[in-house]
């Protein structure tokens, strides 16, 4: 193996699922992805290996976003913190990465993404997380805008 050549591994999954993850929340949320290490998670199962990637997404909603149905969500401005876990499953176990873009071509990889949408929906602004109430107890007050929220279902504040 030269220097640039590499075994697909636990490390090279991780670069893989940050250029993943980069291609679908990078559309319309500028930040950064972090990584968050849950031990060793790799594993084999007949022909394939896999990794488990938790990971976090930090940034702020800049570009538009399918929404429900056929409606845009136009960019909030909005902060959001997205926490997944994606597994890889590599069907080529032991492969020699030269060039991980072109391993992301060839069609080897397989994500599975596991991202709650609902909380990223929530932390744009867009939707509103809570118990059901009578119709006519609705009063829809639009969220303030740039507002830093907390990863999750938490609508407070921390001033209040």
């Amino acid at each position: 193996m030269t220097e640039k050549e590499r075994s697909f591994d636990l490390g090279t999954a991780s670069e893989a699922v940050q250029k993943d993850i980069a291609g679908v929340l990078g559309a319309f949320l500028d930040g950064k992805f972090e990584r968050e290490d849950i031990g060793t998670s790799t594993w084999r199962s007949d022909d394939s290996e896999f990794f488990a990637i938790r990971w976090r997404f930090v940034g702020k909603h800049v570009g538009f976003i399918n929404g429900f149905g056929h409606t845009r969500i136009a960019p909030t401005q909005n902060n959001v913190s997205v926490s997944g876990l994606t597994l890889v499953q590599n069907r080529k176990p032991g492969q020699v990465v030269t060039d991980l873009d072109e391993v992301l071509k060839s069609g080897t990889l397989v994500f599975h993404r596991f991202i709650d949408w609902l909380a990223v929906f929530a932390q744009i602004g867009v939707l509103h997380l809570g118990r059901p109430m009578p119709i006519d107890d609705i009063r829809f007050i639009p969220p303030q805008r740039s507002l830093s929220r907390l990863p999750g279902y938490n609508d407070e504040h921390p001033d209040t």
